[in-house]
This record gives C-alpha cells, structure tokens and sequence, in this order.
C-alpha cells in the first residue's frame, strides 16, 4: 500500500507543472520521510529478531558475559507468580537455575516506536527453575530500548496462560 502511494506521489509529480516546486517537493517529502519509517521499522524489527535469537542462545549456553550486556542495569522481570527479580537475579536463575526440556514458540508480534520495542506473545515451555517445575503455556511482554546503537532489555513479564475452562 506504501509503496503504491509512493508511486502516485511520482505521478503527481510528473504531471504538475514546475512553477509549484515547493509544494511537489513539500509533498514528495512527506512521502519519502513514511517511507523511510517503514524502511527503519522494518531494520528495527530485524535487529530485535536478531537480539531475541542472541538473548535465547545466551540463556542456553548459560553465556553470563552476554547476558549482562544484553540486560540493562535498572533491569526488572515480573514472573507467573508475582515475583519480580533484578538484573543480577535474572542472570542467575537463566545460567544456574533453569532448565528447559522444551520450547515452543506459538507466535509473537514486535512493534516499534523510536528506540523502543514492544514484543508480546505466546510459547510452550516444559523444564524446571531451580528444581520447581514450568510447564505450561505462558504469555508475554518484553521492553527494548536501543542505547547508543545497541538493543538492551529493560523490563520482561511472564503470565500463565488459563487452561480452557478456567478464569
């Protein structure tokens, strides 16, 4: 749909006649800045799919150094029971506590908004945390930011999805 509009926009532009330039140029601005947008929110969302596949390759090497550059410092996760836990604890439940039988990603959606990303979705997990069992399906919200070039995770929040039948 973009890039029809773009395409109208050359159009426009072919057909008015040089004695308006300021209003073809305003208007052609506009349009090549929307374009623009989706061209960064499509590069944004590759760098976040690129960070998610890092972060979960960190998680299971238990890679403690690139755990920490991947956390910022004011870091906070909300867990399926209330709980919420700090950057170092997060680091020390993914590398000493966790254990993950089975992962399974049943969808998720990124959006974008500047140097902020908002990834929400669902997965199937079947493990343990520190000898406790997590099984289930589960639902939930990640917070990015990008500092100086670079995606850092500031806040994640997991729920348990209700079984059919149950509220």
């Amino acid at each position: 749909m973009e890039r029809r509009k773009f395409v109208g926009t050359m159009a426009t532009i072919a057909a008015v006649p040089l004695v308006q330039p300021g209003r073809v140029l305003g208007r052609l601005a506009e349009e090549v800045t929307g374009h623009d947008q989706i061209s960064r929110i499509g590069r944004a969302k590759e760098e976040v799919r690129e960070f998610i596949d890092a972060f979960d390759q960190a998680t299971i090497k238990k890679d403690v150094a690139a755990l920490e550059k991947m956390l910022s410092d004011d870091f906070v996760f909300s867990g399926p029971n209330g709980a919420t836990r700090n950057k170092k604890e997060m680091i020390s439940d993914a590398t000493a506590g966790l254990v993950r039988t089975g992962t399974e990603d049943l969808g998720h959606d990124i959006k974008i908004n500047g140097n902020t990303a908002i990834i929400t979705g669902n997965f199937r997990m079947t493990g343990s945390i520190r000898g406790k069992a997590i099984t289930g399906e589960f639902q939930s919200t990640q917070t990015l930011v990008k500092d100086n070039g670079k995606w850092l995770a500031v806040a994640s929040s997991v729920t348990r999805v209700a079984k059919k039948g149950r509220s």
